[in-house]
């Protein structure tokens, strides 16, 4: 029997289609968290080819676990390339899975590299930002077919407030050519780690934006409080008749500068 480690949390796949919904940045959070995994199995000459959302869990204190090796490949190994996932023949149309994640050459049971997971990791990312899958489908082939023939709809078509830059990385990471994609794990580490820094960045400016318009809001709103305090002082001067005796008169004259000079 095999002994595992109890993770005490949930899936990704729960955590990307439950309530609340996560943040954009705790989703990329996450998937960095999860590209730290994959490279260090990269290191290893272990491609894992079956990275979906299932197969990742997210404890309590936000920690990651990669799970599920069974169909991974380790390099320099030869084996069969059949498509991981898939129980039965995928061209009867009946088989069962995720496919969506697969890259097209795994699908066509082609030799596969590190680049093959950086397509899966692009596919997780699709499935985070837009709740729906790369390509979906009734069956197996179904899937398989537009894995290998048809661009995926652009993840800001299901949801508008998915970043440009976040769009590109995805686009990218999924290419149907090996060559197109990023070629390494770390390159999406970077690129995401950019954004990251650079979305940060933007929201400090942004808030010391904000703090500077409240600010000048505040001195609107004093500057206002003073020209009416004023008014009032000389309204109040405007009162004083002129039959009033000079004593008391004087007076309030001297109270009302006083005001005035504490004003100021």
């Amino acid at each position: 029997f095999f002994v595992m480690k109890y993770v005490r949390g949930t899936t990704l796949q729960h955590l990307i289609h439950g309530t609340p919904t996560p943040t954009l940045h705790a989703m990329l959070w996450v998937l960095l968290r999860l590209c730290a995994i994959v490279r260090e199995a990269h290191e290893h000459g272990i491609i894992h080819r079956d990275l979906k959302p299932g197969n990742v869990m997210v404890d309590h204190s936000q920690r990651v676990y990669l799970s599920d090796f069974g169909v991974a490949k380790i390099q320099g190994f030869t084996d069969n390339h059949l498509p991981a996932t898939l129980a039965t023949d995928p061209w009867k149309g009946d088989a069962v899975g995720t496919p969506y994640c697969m890259s097209p050459e795994q699908a066509t049971g082609k030799e596969v590299d590190a680049r093959s997971d950086v397509y899966s990791l692009g596919a997780i990312l699709y499935e985070m930002v837009t709740k729906k899958p790369l390509f979906d489908g009734t069956t197996a082939l179904e899937v398989l077919t537009k894995v290998l023939n048809q661009n995926p709809v652009p993840p800001r078509h299901y949801n508008k407030e998915v970043p440009p830059e976040v769009e590109e990385i995805i686009l990218k990471a999924v290419a149907k050519e090996p060559i197109a994609r990023f070629q390494s794990v770390m390159e999406i580490e970077a690129v995401l780690h950019a954004f990251l820094d650079g979305t940060v960045a933007h929201e400090r400016a942004s808030e010391k934006v904000r703090l500077a318009q409240v600010a000048q809001e505040r001195m609107l709103q004093l500057h206002e409080k003073e020209r009416q305090l004023a008014q009032h002082i000389n309204e109040l001067k405007a009162t004083i008749p002129s039959w009033a005796p000079a004593g008391e008169k004087t007076e309030l004259w001297r109270a009302l500068d006083d005001l005035e000079t504490a004003r100021a």
